[in-house]
């Protein structure tokens, strides 16, 4: 179990080394609907919990970084080496009032326990920006949701 922790705590410090800037505080959510001021231009994390026998944790992040900058990053933790681990993360930009692609990438690899994946996008200002990600390790799937954040 401490091994696990320890596993997971690395692999969050990992998807955020390459952030510059001062993250002020962390949120887990899953109600994208609903910003709040306070919610804006700060890092965003939604989490999956253990599903199956082998998908352990699914975490999708989205931070702001800059002046029209953000950070964005998924990790997909087994519970024990599996034969295929993968991670789907999507980036969506609230235009009109909905929310539409603004873009998305997969990674996978195999024989491992852990997958982290990030990119930083230089995006237009003045629009919400949140995360989606499908994690799966084996035949286990889960999703997780960041809360939006404001893009200035």
């Amino acid at each position: 179990m401490r091994k696990k922790i320890i596993i997971t705590a690395i692999a969050v410090l990992l998807s955020f080394t390459a952030t510059s800037g001062t993250v002020e505080e962390v949120k887990a959510a899953t109600n994208v609907q609903n910003i709040s001021a306070t919610e804006e231009n700060k890092l965003s994390d939604g989490i999956v919990e253990p599903r199956g026998q082998y998908l352990q944790k699914g975490i999708s992040s989205i931070g702001k970084i800059g002046s029209g900058k953000i950070k964005v990053s998924g990790t997909t933790i087994a519970q024990r080496v599996v034969s295929k681990i993968k991670i789907s993360v999507m980036v969506e930009r609230k235009v009109n009032g909905s929310w539409v692609s603004y873009t998305s990438w997969s990674t996978s690899d195999t024989n491992t326990y852990s997958l982290t994946t990030a990119k930083t996008f230089q995006v237009p200002r003045g629009y919400y920006y949140r995360v989606r990600s499908i994690h799966s390790a084996n035949s286990d799937v889960g999703d997780s949701n960041t809360s939006a954040i404001y893009v200035d």
